[in-house]
């Protein structure tokens, strides 16, 4: 399962576990209560982060597509444009209801 995905998104989500312990042990120091992590099945991670590399935007058929690297091609609907020479270094994908 994890060779599945691009190393930069275990690296990131293994961030986010070790910030949150960090900031536990910070306020447990302060004298706050608190408990301990919640476990969470690797089918309820909601959403994930590709930082600096590993994803790509495209032009596929006239839809502008999000390319990730070791997943899939995601179509997306733009607002607004985005130049050329922005360089976008940090994408998140959610998965949120639409409500259909």
């Amino acid at each position: 399962m994890l060779t599945d995905l691009y190393s930069t998104v275990t690296q990131a989500a293994v961030m986010c576990i070790e910030n949150s312990i960090k900031a536990l042990s910070q306020l447990k120091q302060n004298g706050y209560n608190v408990g301990s992590l919640n476990w969470k099945a690797p089918g309820e991670l909601r959403s994930f982060i590709y930082v600096q590399s590993g994803f790509e935007f495209d032009k596929k058929n006239g839809q502008t597509v999000l390319s990730l690297s070791k997943l899939a091609d995601i179509p997306l609907t733009i607002h607004r444009e985005v130049s050329d020479e922005v360089d976008v270094k940090k994408v998140s994908v959610k998965e949120e209801t639409t409500g259909e």
